[in-house]
């Protein structure tokens, strides 16, 4: 897995969330994008700020380039 699909996992994983889960919240029709952006597959930039909405962080945490999920 590529580094914003281990924290995208590792995120959704500590909010007790599934990939199902996930994906309802960001208004897809199954898991399978989730699992998609998880498994190293292009993610198109503009679903970083949605992704990082969803599991409550800022959208640099998501990134890697901050450690502090409490920082937004």
């Amino acid at each position: 897995m590529n580094h914003i699909g281990n924290k995208i996992r590792e995120l959704r994983i500590e909010k007790g969330m599934t990939q199902e889960d996930l994906a309802v919240l960001l208004g897809y029709k199954s898991r399978s994008s989730i699992n998609k952006f998880e498994m190293k597959r292009d993610m198109p930039i503009k679903r970083i700020v949605p992704i990082a909405n969803a599991l409550g962080v800022s959208p640099k945490v998501l990134m890697g380039w901050d450690d502090d999920p409490e920082a937004h």
